[in-house]
């Protein structure tokens, strides 16, 4: 069962939905899981997602996973995992947008502005 969203439409992607079948591949764990148009965009966050566990051989844990697959239990695991570090990824890029954008040098050009225009 597929929730709909408050507007009536049915979300774009479900990032808790499962697979028809076990054991899952990959490319599938990655299209459920994070979806995007773009293959090559998903191995580029699970191999970041990987790199990030400390995992030294990433290659060869691609390779393990495309051969044979996630169980039922691991798939959970992973799926939790991983979508906790893009949440957190998501947060710390945010955050460093905001520091960026509101900087010590930019906050007094806007105030030296302001008393400049006489506001």
């Amino acid at each position: 069962m597929e929730l709909a969203r408050s507007d009536g439409e049915m979300p774009k992607h479900d990032p808790y939905r499962l697979p028809k079948r076990f054991p899952v591949y990959l490319d599938e764990f990655l299209r459920l899981v994070i979806g995007g148009k773009y293959k090559a965009n998903r191995l580029k966050t699970y191999r970041a997602f990987l790199r990030s566990q400390n995992v030294v051989d990433v290659e060869s844990v691609l390779t393990r996973d495309r051969t044979k697959g996630f169980e039922d239990h691991w798939f959970g695991q992973v799926r939790v995992l991983l979508l906790q570090w893009i949440a957190l990824q998501r947060k710390e890029k945010a955050s460093k947008a905001g520091r960026a954008s509101w900087s010590q040098g930019r906050r007094k050009a806007t105030i030296s502005k302001k008393w400049e225009s006489g506001t």
